[in-house]
């Protein structure tokens, strides 16, 4: 995974990247080095990338321990001396890369923070899905990004980011129902609930989904809100780019948890949004219904005026149900009723109409018993001509 490299971006006062690491992998080959003629190593090759920090600190470690048995051992003056200040230097060594391997998981972990923080900023659900691929290749620092549907023990591809776009394997799955077996990673990322590297894609229990993008190793983490598995994200380098780590899954992890929280509260607001503006509405009829009793001359009938019944527009049941209920409150029950829907409690009720909060528990209780609701959700569900209540 890539993190910013040293200098401008420093962690903790501690710096970060490819030169940091490199200079501390260097300090633990040049201390091999001082100390092989003591150890009696033969010359290694010192060529190849520069690895992970914990596999630097592994080096490190392994090579103290070498040091201090052949202390034991009871060398001659001039071996005892090299193997001292190679242990001493190891101390301080070791201490240098624990600290950069603290820095570089803080670093890491921040950059999913900001990642997820802009992601909190969007407004839709909608939204959200259009710009989580591309906020994991920020975030976590993986190339491609593919994001799945998860719905009656299937999965289906839904979204990538820019870079798989245009790869021709996305376009033959997208949207194409995956069966969730026994016999497949992502079965055991929806049964444990957790972000899974699988380091070799040509493992049996990799999906020909995979595959056919050409991936060598990737990583897939759940969306599971409230615990229960809507979506996964899979992600990895490239087909040409480096192995997935420990780290990736890491990442991802916690990229995924984050996201599906921000994904549900984004629904649940879409879904209040909705329901208060259909609520508002009713109330409007209600209120026009109580209003118009007055309005007009008395007049003497046998019984409904047919005609302006049929030219009236159609509504449903639960609209007449609803709109039957809201006419028997007082334009003064609607008032309170609208503020219940817009979220607003007793006491900011009667700062807003100027009234005693013992008075609006007194419209409070007149309205559930007019609505035969039992707390204000159940009140609210009863004007949308609806069985079931929200939780307080």
């Amino acid at each position: 995974m890539t993190v910013a490299d040293p200098g401008a971006f420093p962690v903790h006062g501690v710096r970060t990247g490819p030169r940091a690491r490199a200079e501390l992998w260097g300090a633990v080959l040049a201390l091999e080095r001082e100390a092989a003629d003591a150890l009696g190593d033969r010359p290694r090759d010192r060529s190849g990338a520069v690895p992970e920090p914990e596999v630097v600190a592994e080096r490190a470690a392994a090579l103290s321990v070498r040091c201090v048995a052949a202390l034991g051992t009871e060398p001659s003056g001039d071996r005892m001396a090299v193997l001292l200040r190679v242990v001493d230097a190891l101390q301080d060594l070791r201490i240098r890369i624990a600290d950069q391997i603290a820095a570089e998981r803080a670093a890491r972990r921040g950059q999913v923070v900001r990642a997820l923080e802009r992601l909190g900023e969007m407004g839709s659900t909608a939204a959200l899905v259009d710009a989580v691929c591309g906020e994991v290749t920020r975030g976590c620092g993986l190339e491609r990004v593919l994001l799945s549907r998860v719905a009656d023990a299937r999965w289906l591809p839904w979204t990538v980011n820019e870079a798989v776009r245009s790869e021709a394997w996305f376009g033959a799955w997208a949207d194409r129902a995956i069966p969730l077996d026994e016999m497949t990673v992502e079965s055991r990322v929806l049964r444990e609930r957790r972000a899974l590297l699988v380091p070799d894609a040509a493992a049996s229990d990799v999906h020909p989904i995979i595959r056919a993008g050409d991936a060598t190793s990737y990583v897939v983490g759940p969306v599971a809100p409230a615990g229960r598995v809507v979506g996964f994200l899979h992600a990895d380098h490239g087909a040409d780019g480096p192995p997935c780590d420990e780290h990736d899954r890491e990442a991802l992890a916690l990229f995924a948890e984050g996201f599906g929280r921000i994904y549900d509260r984004a629904a649940l607001t879409e879904r209040l949004r909705t329901r208060r503006t259909e609520v508002e509405r009713l109330l409007g009829l209600g209120a026009a219904a109580v209003e118009g009793l007055d309005d007009g001359p008395l007049r003497l009938v046998a019984g409904p005026d047919v005609d302006a019944r049929r030219d009236a527009a159609p509504v449903t049941v639960a609209e007449a149900a609803a709109a039957e209920r809201l006419a028997g409150l007082t334009p003064r029950e609607h008032e309170v009723l609208a503020l219940i829907v817009a979220g607003a409690r007793n006491a900011e009720i009667a700062e807003r109409l100027v009234i005693a909060e013992g008075t609006v528990k007194s419209h409070v209780k007149h309205i559930l018993r007019k609505l035969g609701a039992v707390n204000r959700s159940q009140a609210i569900a009863r004007c949308l001509g609806v069985t079931d209540a929200w939780p307080d």
